[in-house]
């Protein structure tokens, strides 16, 4: 079974909304997770650098991706505009984690930082804005 298969096995096709983790921190990743799970109509997928990120991302074509601005082989923004030259992943929506508050990146319209600092309902609701837009 191809790894595509097993992310959508659990999940019905018609209202599921798949969504890619890009998160090195075990233990961050693990909350963020059970987060994201509380709302069953989200599937969702960790990897753990870039680079799995740039395997991964292109075959499953999630829904949105969040991930960590800090990664141990890249940044979050070098992912986003790898991602994001590729023709059918040009639209995909971006949450990007950054923990560094001084760290002012310009992205795309389709990039929304978030704080590490957040409270579960408002992360989401951003998360239901991201896929609604």
């Amino acid at each position: 079974m191809t790894m595509q298969q097993t992310f959508l096995q659990e999940f019905p096709m018609w209202r599921r909304k798949e969504i890619v983790l890009v998160e090195p921190d075990d233990a961050f990743a693990e909350f963020f997770t059970e987060v994201v799970r509380q709302e069953p109509l989200y599937a969702l997928l960790r990897v753990a650098t870039g680079e799995r990120a740039l395997q991964v991302v292109p075959q499953l074509k999630p829904d949105l991706l969040i991930m960590d601005f800090c990664l141990p082989d890249m940044t979050g923004i070098e992912v986003f505009e790898h991602l994001h030259a590729v023709d059918k992943l040009t639209s995909l929506p971006v949450m990007l984690i950054n923990t560094d508050p001084s760290s002012k990146q310009e992205l795309s319209c389709h990039a929304f930082p978030i704080a590490t600092v957040f409270d579960i309902d408002s992360l989401l609701q951003r998360i239901e804005d991201v896929l609604s837009s």
